[in-house]
């Protein structure tokens, strides 16, 4: 801090100057500089002020600065996990139906290919369509969502080629979307765990039952049993690695040191 005269090219009227380091757990941030026209202007009570006010600052920066690192890190994170989302979703997809259908008066859910246009648009939009016109039913299609991904689309068809979608409906039809993704997403979360606790299981089983004997034969005689009865195969060998003795750089033969 100095309150005498401080020649400022920048600033000439300056008469009195006083300069407060901005300290965040001691470590300097900036500056608080004060000036004034009048010589001598700065009393101790003005000092004890504005160190007050320097240390609120120097805060208030500190916060704005892990504010915005807290708001980036959850960004890359949220599009990390919208990546996960998306690739899981598309292998589980890949390996399962295209869509479901079930029309008025049906008793039962069929599975087929989903040929809509607007559906398509959907996907590759991610956003709500509407058609409306006396060629074709009416329909709404919604994307189902998790993590901005489109995990599938809920599209819903009526049998009046004109009607027209309240926004009560609309409302309705995307909070059930959303619903349904939450719980579509739970119940692969859930049928992913079940399956890794299985596999684990099953693991921790054979390794048991690999360990009640220390007879090497006998240990790869159980792994055997034990996989072809986990995998249901028809055959399972175990091929040991043949390690030479032959050491490099030395002459593998019968002769003494």
């Amino acid at each position: 801090m100095d309150a005498d005269f401080f020649n400022n090219p920048d600033l000439p009227e300056t008469r009195s100057e006083m300069t407060l380091p901005l300290k965040v757990r001691g470590h300097i941030i900036g500056a608080l500089d004060v000036q004034s026209t009048l010589p001598g202007a700065f009393t101790s009570a003005d000092v004890e002020t504005l160190s007050i006010l320097a240390d609120q600052v120097a805060i208030a920066i500190e916060n704005a600065r892990l504010f915005a690192e807290s708001r980036e890190a959850l960004a890359e994170s949220q599009a990390l996990y919208g990546e996960f989302i998306s690739r899981t979703w598309e292998k589980k997809t890949a390996q399962s139906v295209i869509g479901y259908q079930q029309s008025a008066g049906a008793g039962s859910m069929i599975d087929k290919p989903v040929e809509w246009d607007e559906v398509k648009a959907v996907l590759r939009s991610g956003r709500l369509a509407i058609s409306e016109g006396p060629d074709a039913p009416s329909s709404v299609a919604v994307p189902i969502s998790l993590q901005n991904q489109v995990i599938g689309i809920l599209d819903i068809r009526s049998t009046e080629p004109n009607r027209v979608w309240t926004r009560d409906e609309i409302a309705i039809i995307e909070a059930i979307a959303e619903r349904l993704g939450l719980a579509l997403e739970n119940a692969r979360m859930f049928e992913e765990t079940s399956s890794r606790a299985s596999r684990e299981h099953v693991v921790a089983e054979i390794s048991s039952r690999i360990r009640e004997t220390n007879d090497p034969q006998a240990m790869i005689r159980t792994t055997i049993e034990e996989l072809q009865r986990v995998l249901n195969v028809s055959r399972v060998e175990i091929i040991p690695q043949v390690v030479s003795a032959h050491l490099p750089g030395r002459e593998n033969d019968d002769r003494e040191p």
